[in-house]
């Protein structure tokens, strides 16, 4: 799992990988409810349950998935009807995503890599040159 921590629209703290994932899906959760989710959120007994369950789910994917590819998969259209970390269904779309940011990573090159032999200088031959042939 990473160590890096996220900035949180429910707390003024940093977390984890984790929760920013947790928070994406409660987000959908909230939204198909017609609500808006409180700060803090997770202490609330209507969520408690909910967020408990689906950081369990999202430290799992964590372990095989990136964070990034995991909330471009929750933000895809044809994902906003899940509303739980753990359906299969998920998956495939995280894996587009994690192949695609796979795909973009940047290759370190050293500049050894790229240089090239000097190619053997052939002389070309002009129109006088070949005049003096003749």
């Amino acid at each position: 799992m990473s160590n890096i921590k996220y900035d949180s629209k429910y707390t003024d703290k940093k977390v984890s990988a984790a929760q920013v994932v947790t928070e994406k899906i409660c987000e959908s959760i909230a939204r198909k409810n017609k609500k808006v989710l409180p700060i803090k959120f997770w202490e609330l007994p209507e969520y408690n349950k909910i967020f408990k369950r689906q950081i369990i789910a999202a430290n799992k994917l964590l372990k095989v998935f990136s964070c990034e590819a995991i909330i471009k998969a929750l933000s895809d259209p044809q994902t906003k009807w899940m509303y739980s970390l753990s359906i299969p269904n998920l998956i495939p779309f995280i894996e587009k995503y994690q192949k695609e940011l796979e795909s973009h990573k940047t290759i370190d090159i050293k500049p050894s890599d790229i240089t090239q032999k000097p190619r053997p200088v052939t002389p070309h031959k002009n129109i006088l040159d070949k005049l003096d042939e003749y």
